[in-house]
Order: structure tokens, then C-alpha cells, then sequence
């Protein structure tokens, strides 16, 4: 955890510093590609410190919580695009009805 007034980490129990600073990368990253090269490191990391008990515990919960969170993301798109999509369906079906209504009443006139 970062104390943001000072710059200064404080470790909880379980954190790892240089994990804590992905995290910090992780959430300012706009890209699900740029937040996968976050993750090849933190899997990295996982990789480097296999004989560490504690640090390899550790990392797999950060790659647990950065999977998690791409899973997330991917699943709100997905709701989003298809929110989106379903919007324009309605919107055109809408039209479609206002057009049929607009062109049956000038054939009768």
C-alpha cells in the first residue's frame, strides 16, 4: 500500500511492494492489451520467486485479483456492445414502424 503524501510503501502482511507498484500501473492502463503485459509481469515475477513460499503466495493472489479484473472488464463490454446493439435494433424497429405508420396514412388521404 502506498501512502500517497509521503511516496512512502507501508507492507501489509501478504503485499509485496513490486507488486503493489503493478497494481498501481494496472488501474491507470486503458487497454485490456496494455493490462495483459501488466500481468506477463506479474506472472513473471510469480516465475523468478517460485522457491519463496511467501512470495509466490502472494503473487498468485495479484494474478488472481488482475485475471479477475480483466474477466470483469471483458464481461462489461460485452454488456455494453450488447446493450448498445439491442438500442440500435429498437431504434430502427421504431423507425421502421413510424416510417410504415407515416406512409399508410398518405395512401389513404
Amino acid at each position: 500500500m502506498y501512502v500517497n503524501t509521503t511516496g512512502i510503501w507501508v507492507g501489509r502482511p501478504g503485499t509485496v511492494e513490486y507488486l503493489d507498484s503493478l497494481v498501481k500501473d494496472f488501474l491507470t492502463k486503458t487497454t485490456g492489451d496494455e493490462q495483459n503485459i501488466i500481468l506477463d509481469r506479474a506472472r513473471e515475477f510469480r516465475d523468478r520467486n517460485a522457491t519463496n513460499d511467501e512470495l509466490m503466495m502472494s503473487s498468485l493472489y495479484y494474478i488472481k485479483i488482475f485475471v479477475s479484473f480483466l474477466i470483469l472488464l471483458h464481461l462489461q463490454l460485452q454488456y455494453y456492445n450488447s446493450v448498445y446493439i439491442l438500442g440500435n435494433i429498437l431504434l430502427m424497429s421504431a423507425n421502421i414502424n413510424t416510417i410504415g405508420l407515416f406512409s399508410s396514412s398518405l395512401h389513404n388521404s
